[in-house]
């Protein structure tokens, strides 16, 4: 596989190279969903292994409490697993994803006192994802493994490879970095970007009555655009995925009530 590819399947899933740790985290979610429901036990045990051992920021973190609260789909799940593979590929190895997997499982388990006993609905996911995965552990070596700067451009590298951030060429001649908005508006990224229904938000969609009054706002975060859901009752989502926040790299659709929203972030 070429790196460009490996880039593009990392930034697909909202993830780059100060939180590519937090791929290792997705089986684990997935088996959580196993039931059709997050149970706390398991929210808990993902977010204690979140804290404890990985090196993952505010927006990682974030991230992952996505995750839990709505469903990834497949699509998503898959693409995960495909990072996975890569990076196994790549040395990023060590034992069994199966007893992470089964530890989430056996936390919610607890709760209806069948304690270390693993679900039927759960026990088919943890085949299905350690068929996937082979034998990738997708926590313990992913909390070891570290990325290396070059001190002199200061390029990023993940397990030895080139990662630099995407570049989204502009349409219609207009400089990035911008909003287009479904229906031919165009408006700058200067700063903060607030997104809502009522007057006052900086880009104001009175006419979608599926917006929430303030529903979502673009912001800079470490250097680097996100998209942060503001609580909105019908859902931001980026790619057909929704979000509490996401990080930007240029081309995501972004989709608020009925209406659509591209990123350009910057030009070729």
């Amino acid at each position: 596989m070429h790196d460009d590819v490996l880039r593009s399947r990392l930034q697909a899933l909202g993830v780059d190279a100060d939180t590519w740790h937090v791929v290792g985290l997705l089986p684990l979610v997935q088996v959580a969903w196993a039931d059709g429901h997050v149970h706390d036990a398991e929210r808990r045990s993902i977010m204690d292994r979140a804290r404890a051992g990985m090196p993952l920021d505010e927006h990682a973190l974030r991230l992952v409490e996505g995750w839990l609260t709505w469903r990834p789909s497949p699509a998503y799940f898959a693409r995960g697993q495909e990072v996975l593979r890569t990076l196994a590929a790549r040395g990023v190895t060590s034992g069994d994803v199966r007893s992470g997997c089964e530890a989430v499982a056996e936390a919610a388990g607890g709760v209806f006192g069948r304690f270390g006993r693993v679900s039927a609905e759960e026990r088919a996911v943890i085949d299905a994802v350690v068929a996937s995965l082979g034998k990738t552990d997708a926590w313990d070596q992913f909390v070891n493994s570290e990325l290396a700067a070059d001190d002199a451009d200061e390029e990023r590298t993940l397990v030895g490879v080139p990662f630099e951030r995407a570049a989204s060429p502009p349409r219609h001649g207009v400089a990035p970095p911008c909003i287009e908005v479904q229906g031919g508006e165009v408006i700058p990224l200067t700063g903060p970007l607030s997104v809502g229904r009522q007057a006052g938000n900086d880009l104001a969609l009175a006419a979608d009555a599926m917006v929430s009054r303030r529903h979502c706002r673009f912001v800079v975060e470490g250097g680097r655009w996100s998209v942060l859901d503001c609580g909105s009752v019908n859902g931001t989502f980026v790619d057909d995925e929704r979000v509490l926040g996401r990080r930007l790299f240029g081309g995501e659709r972004v989709r608020v009530g009925d209406t659509l929203l591209r990123v350009v972030l910057r030009a070729s």
